[in-house]
């Protein structure tokens, strides 16, 4: 039962897809209707959620299912994006919920649809893998629905401009590491079916994935652009 292989968009793949994303939208519906003290109260609470899982991961993935400890430190995007998320939660600074927006929209949904993950539920790995990234996207639900946040053209380009600042880090980081440090995947592609299959092989593939990454950037941000043009227009 726990050994079940995983299965891209099987049951309860698409189930667990399906309550992230009713969590993602309505949960934050709801909550904007609530007090101030109410969404704070839930804001930090999440964001304390969060934090730990972040901080304990490694070690129990370590322990319990013998993952190098090099290898699942809390760098990889997605990572990061939780903890930009929750210091725009706790100290609402601007530039982390525009990162986090789009890490969050473009890799964690990424990594949603196409997960590194090799066991199906009710593994505990399946669900550390989805209650990890699924989170994620509720709490930026939140920020942006509840919390009454969205991009704006400045978002973008600060987003940019930090991602390919952090892809060099990264790229040193695994460098100064070794394998089986893979943060970013900048350095192998990942276990799992996914769309860098289709890339040149590491580290040729690196500029292909500024390259995506710049497209899904400007495609998330296009229907923000269309509406502000158009309400500009309307004036």
């Amino acid at each position: 039962m726990f050994n079940q292989p995983f299965i891209l968009f099987s049951t309860s793949h698409l189930l667990t897809l399906s309550l992230i994303f009713i969590l993602s939208v309505f949960l934050p519906l709801y909550l904007k209707k609530k007090s101030i003290k109410v969404q704070n109260n839930f804001g930090y609470t999440l964001s304390a959620i969060m934090v730990i899982d972040q901080l304990l991961k490694p070690f129990y993935l370590n322990y319990y299912f013998d993952y190098p400890f090099i290898q699942v430190l809390p760098m990889h995007m997605c990572h990061l994006t939780t903890f930009s998320i929750v210091v725009f939660l706790i100290y609402r600074i601007r530039i982390f919920y525009d990162i986090a927006f789009f890490w969050a929209v473009a890799a964690g949904s990424m990594a949603l649809i196409t997960p590194d993950v090799k066991l199906d539920f009710p593994h505990p790995l399946f669900i550390s893998f989805f209650w990890g990234h699924g989170a994620i996207l509720v709490a930026v639900g939140f920020a942006s629905i509840a919390l009454s946040n969205r991009p704006t053209l400045d978002s973008i380009k600060n987003c940019i401009l930090v991602s390919l600042g952090m892809m060099t880090f990264m790229y040193l980081i695994n460098k100064i590491l070794g394998p089986p440090a893979n943060y970013w995947y900048l350095g192998a592609r990942p276990d799992a079916v996914t769309i860098m299959d289709l890339l040149p092989s590491p580290p040729m593939h690196i500029p292909f994935l500024i390259g995506i990454g710049l497209i899904y950037f400007v495609i998330i941000y296009l229907p923000f652009w269309i509406y502000d043009t158009k309400t500009k227009n309307a004036e």
